[in-house]
């Protein structure tokens, strides 16, 4: 026979533990998606860009024909640098493969070019 008298305790427990799991998926999730747009942006240049491209704020690109990302907005404007990400990145341009770049991943680029971005010099 079956035993009922526990059966309220089992029922809690699986409650409980749904509970457990739904926060820490909140949790999980949550702290996937406080990583910054700069952060998301790096890790973009690092898997698509890093080969010809430098990233830090010092060196020089693999690629001496690719300008290292701290200098972009030296020589276009950050505008331009938008329209260079949205645009030309889709269509490709040579040297560079085309690329198809959602505006996301657009935004994540640009705000990390712009957080290592070097001082112009005067």
């Amino acid at each position: 026979m079956i035993d009922f008298s526990r059966l309220p305790i089992v029922l809690i427990s699986i409650v409980l533990a749904a509970i457990i799991g739904f926060a820490v998926g909140i949790f999980w999730q949550g702290s996937v998606d406080s990583r910054t747009s700069a952060m998301r942006g790096h890790d973009l240049a690092a898997l698509t860009c890093s080969r010809c491209h430098n990233l830090s704020a010092s060196g020089k690109s693999p690629n001496k024909a690719a300008p290292p990302f701290r200098t972009l907005v030296n020589r276009l404007s950050q505008e331009g640098l938008q329209e260079q990400l949205e645009v030309a990145l889709s269509m490709g341009h040579a040297p560079m493969p085309p690329w198809n770049i959602s505006p996301e991943q657009s935004n994540d680029l640009l705000a990390f070019i712009l957080s290592i971005q070097e001082k112009p010099k005067n």
